[in-house]
């Protein structure tokens, strides 16, 4: 697995990018995902695709509107209630949940109805400690992060002061080096664990079925530069 160092650092560039969407652009990114992180050889972490991020041109930083990927969406979203840049820190959390185990917090084909269900009748997501061997800082952070009440969510830069970002600094230097290296072996062995499990599926008609299947993390972070 990837070291807790280098999730460190591409977190915290992250929460880099929505600190200043949210406080110097004043918008919301709305579709935070796999598909629109970006990392090059460098390991340098940027945010895409903005075409429907949303300015946040009221006073109270509220938004109702129903748009983006509804894996990662939080319940607020789902449920079509009023959100805003903590909106984004639970599609995050989510996405580090993501990148430490190699897999998506929520079953991949479950349809809206059953997501938002899943959502309020299970606990907030986190990462096992009994099947994975992950920090109490790094348990703390995604307990911040992924806050089923949105209002209880940490934002960008609260979570930009956390000591499991602030502690893994020291040890960045070092991990940066490696950091997409190991994304691609972490990568090519996601991708043969995938062909194996891979069994054809049966298209079926669902009105309310996700139109967007989600992908593992790092099989998204496609780089520019590579």
């Amino acid at each position: 697995m990837i070291s807790e160092a280098i999730c460190s650092d591409l977190v915290q560039q992250m929460l880099q990018g929505l600190t200043y969407l949210n406080t110097i652009k004043k918008q919301l990114h709305r579709d935070i995902k796999p598909e629109n992180i970006l990392l090059n050889h460098q390991g340098h972490v940027k945010l895409t695709d903005f075409g429907i991020s949303r300015s946040l041109d009221n006073t109270e930083f509220l938004c109702n509107t129903f748009v983006g990927t509804t894996n990662y969406m939080s319940l607020e979203r789902l449920a079509v209630k009023k959100y805003d840049h903590r909106s984004d820190i639970w599609s995050l959390g989510l996405m580090l949940i993501e990148l430490v185990t190699g897999k998506f917090y929520y079953k991949s084909r479950l349809s809206y109805l059953e997501l938002i269900d899943t959502i309020q009748s299970t606990p907030q997501p986190h990462v096992d400690p009994a099947l994975f061997q992950v920090s109490p800082e790094l348990t703390d952070f995604l307990h911040h992060c992924c806050q089923i009440q949105r209002l209880s969510r940490a934002s960008a830069i609260e979570l930009s002061a956390h000591p499991w970002i602030l502690n893994n600094m020291s040890l960045r230097f070092e991990a940066k080096a490696d950091v997409v290296t190991n994304c691609q072996v972490f990568l090519e062995a996601l991708k043969r664990r995938r062909e194996k499990e891979e069994q054809p599926r049966m298209a079926r008609a669902e009105p309310l079925k996700n139109v967007v299947n989600p992908q593992h993390f790092l099989d998204q972070m496609v780089t520019s530069n590579l």
